[in-house]
């Protein structure tokens, strides 16, 4: 193995060219891999009485209702399709008083999800959460 010599502080260090290649080598190979997978991400909205969760893995909501008032909790979203098309959707939660329903989706890998918490209340306006965005 050969080395280089630098004077440091009035020391001779020897730094080894065979450990600063594998050094070297290593950081090379994985640059290219660090852009290439979609890094999903969760999201909640909430507002009184009910929640909406995204969650990232297997592109599901989880619709909450967080309140014992005989009120529909229910999630609403839109999305945009690769083609450029919008396709918007609710679900509602099918059980009330502090449970959660599941919904599944297929949205596009690494693709946008905007979304929002809703509770449905017969004749008065529906009160929601914020818009919130995940991504599948």
């Amino acid at each position: 193995m050969s080395a280089i010599g630098t004077d440091v502080g009035g020391k001779k260090m020897k730094l080894h060219k065979k450990v600063l290649g594998v050094g070297m080598a290593t950081v090379a190979l994985s640059i290219p891999l660090m852009g290439t997978a979609f890094a999903g991400q969760d999201a909640l909205s909430s507002t009184h009485g009910a929640s909406a969760h995204f969650i990232n893995v297997g592109d599901k909501f989880e619709v909450c209702d967080l309140a014992f008032d005989g009120n529909t909790a229910k999630v609403e979203y839109e999305y945009v399709r690769k083609d450029g098309t919008l396709q918007k959707g609710s679900h509602s939660a099918t059980v009330d008083s502090g449970n959660c329903s599941m919904f599944d989706h297929d949205f596009g890998e690494g693709r946008k999800v905007k979304f929002r918490a809703v509770v449905q209340i017969p004749f008065w306006p529906d009160v929601t959460g914020p818009w919130k965005t995940g991504i599948a």
